[in-house]
């Protein structure tokens, strides 16, 4: 599975501009870090090692399933504030179709441009009830974060509505996925004139 290579293409061009390097300082100047910090930085492959160690186990989840041992292996996921009007369902099945392998699922969702990531889902279950009536017989799929758990096998984010709240788990790409599972996307928004 490829995990990203739009992350790779940038990666070759980062650093060959000032912009980002002269943010980070500025910002680190506000929080206290001085002359020694930043040499130190540079210096000391050991404590940068510390410091790209601290980034690299930060948590933006909420359900950060690195706590359980997890790798995260894929997460686009804009941490982007929305409006709930700013989402769609998306049918998952074409017709005809049963259900799909979660390979297939990962697929369809790039094309049809309905690849939230857990963020989202998140944000939907912080603002359950603005999420419509309609969708609470649905199952809703974030495949842009992608989990692999311990024994290996590959995960992605799901909401559903128990009756009473939105809740979330994660489904298997293992598993199939029938008609009851639907993805979300963002809403094409008119151009400004």
């Amino acid at each position: 599975m490829q995990v990203n290579s739009k992350t790779s293409e940038l990666d070759e061009v980062f650093g060959k501009e000032l912009g980002l390097v002269h943010k980070a300082i500025v910002r680190g100047r506000n929080l206290g870090a001085n002359k020694a910090f930043w040499t130190a930085l540079a210096d000391d492959s050991i404590f940068f090692g510390e410091v790209m160690d601290l980034y690299k186990n930060r948590s933006y989840f909420d359900n950060d399933q690195r706590k359980f041992g997890w790798k995260l292996l894929k997460d686009n996921s804009d941490l982007a504030e929305f409006s709930i009007d700013l989402f769609k369902e998306v049918v998952l099945l074409q017709q005809g179709e049963s259900s799909i392998n979660g390979l297939e699922m990962i697929q369809r969702a790039v094309k049809l441009k309905a690849n939230l990531g857990q963020r989202q889902a998140e944000w939907l279950l912080k603002n359950g009830d603005k999420i419509p009536i309609g969708l609470r017989n649905k199952i809703l799929v974030f495949p842009e974060t992608i989990w692999q758990d311990i024994d290996g096998f590959f995960w992605v984010s799901i909401i559903y509505h128990n009756g009473m709240i939105w809740k979330m788990n994660g489904r298997c790409l293992n598993q199939n996925f029938d008609d009851i599972f639907y993805l979300v996307r963002l809403r094409d928004l008119p151009l400004a004139a």
